[in-house]
């Protein structure tokens, strides 16, 4: 597995307002694009990109898919769901009774000798990594609160495995790389998987906000610090003191948004990933090897490894920006997007016009048009780059 495919960072901003979107040190990562406006009778409600693959919900809570379809990920069965997550070669999604589905190597819930799990469930966290005996973990939450995973092992038996899981009643779960942690209702941090290094051993106390990188794990607690787990060998889980409103887990460094605006990374600085540069921000995205922060004025500033120019943004006043692996996207604020970084599939090449919405993939990116259209380019050998025709996307 080439480095590209080893972390990935999603940052979606959009005027008045930051969501973060992380899943890093994962060979692969689904991106997510959600607007809302007053969609068509036929408009999607959202719109999700994974490895090859890309999925979207129409408003009448039927899914459609498009992309690469080796396992059947991009053939969705027929009915209304609430939620679809894209991993990197599998899809899953819950009914509107919550009933979970999934496309695993032969279909949407099978056939194999033992089914996913069965029962109610609210959310579900596609696993976006491939182990090397082909594993593919995911975790969902039922409707009661308890965490529930397991995984698929195709050959030689082709049955779905489940696997360890804590119990108790849980807020959000989040699938690392081969550990995953949970945040409780009481904001304490539950983790379980791997834990070689110490990586699922979280400390005591409430956190908001949790992330997990390759092998180690950082939390934001509730007083604003920062505490950090697991493989500490370049000082990746020994942030420094002072109190923080975000925090982003990469490769093997973080950085942290403090409380007034400056930036704090710790952890691996071979390529310049944890020095930031002086000046505030608003938001702070960790990727690999480098790590990207906005400005209040709409400035994208990136530092670290440029190999391929993924550190070079080729303009400011963003409205909201996209980091794929070696580059990224971003829109101006006249509705334009400019990419940069690597350009070897047309991935840094988008077309004229207006967007609202951009989303950096691996190899291509995507971008949702005022009217509801959306428009690809960079690698198309599994139809990525080719959405739909004829359909309004919200």
């Amino acid at each position: 597995m080439s480095p590209r495919h080893r972390a990935r960072v999603r940052a979606a901003l959009v005027p008045g307002a930051v969501v973060l979107l992380c899943a890093a040190l994962l060979p692969y990562v689904s991106s997510s694009v959600v607007a809302r406006a007053s969609p068509s009778e036929d408009a999607f409600a959202e719109v999700h990109a994974g490895g090859g693959h890309t999925c979207g919900i129409r408003k009448d809570g039927t899914v459609a898919c498009w992309g690469t379809n080796l396992y059947s990920q991009s053939a969705p069965p027929d009915g209304a769901f609430a939620q679809v997550s894209v991993g990197g070669v599998h899809t899953c999604a819950i009914t509107k009774e919550g009933a979970l589905l999934c496309s695993w190597m032969k279909g949407w819930g099978g056939p194999f000798r033992d089914p996913p799990p069965t029962g109610r469930f609210v959310e579900v966290s596609a696993g976006k990594s491939v182990k090397d005996d082909n594993q593919l973990p995911t975790c969902a939450i039922r409707a009661g609160g308890t965490v529930a995973c397991w995984s698929l092992r195709p050959s030689p038996d082709e049955r779905v495995h489940e696997t360890e899981s804590p119990g108790g009643i849980f807020k959000h779960v989040s699938v690392g790389h081969e550990h995953a942690c949970g945040i409780r209702e009481d904001g304490t941090v539950t983790c379980w998987g791997g834990n070689d290094v110490g990586q699922s051993s979280p400390p005591a106390g409430a956190f908001t906000q949790v992330t997990a990188g390759l092998e180690h794990t950082c939390g934001l607690k509730g007083d604003g610090s920062v505490a950090c787990w697991g493989r500490n060998d370049v000082g990746q889980s020994s942030p420094p003191a002072g109190t923080f409103t975000q925090v982003s887990a990469g490769e093997q460094h973080a950085c942290g948004l403090r409380a007034d605006g400056s930036v704090a990374c710790w952890g691996r600085d071979d390529s310049g990933e944890s020095s930031p540069p002086a000046g505030t921000f608003t938001q702070v995205s960790a990727g690999g090897m480098h790590a990207c922060g906005l400005r209040a004025d709409g400035t994208a500033v990136c530092w670290g490894n440029n190999a391929a120019g993924q550190r070079l943004v080729p303009s400011k006043d963003f409205l909201q920006f996209s980091m794929g692996d070696e580059g990224g996207c971003g829109i101006k604020v006249d509705g334009s997007v400019v990419c940069w970084g690597d350009n070897d599939e047309g991935q840094s090449a988008p077309p004229a016009g207006a967007f609202i919405q951009v989303s950096a993939g691996g190899r291509h990116a995507c971008g949702l048009k005022p009217y509801g259209s959306v428009v690809c380019w960079g690698d198309n050998d599994e139809g990525q780059s080719a959405p739909p025709e004829d359909v309004a996307f919200t």
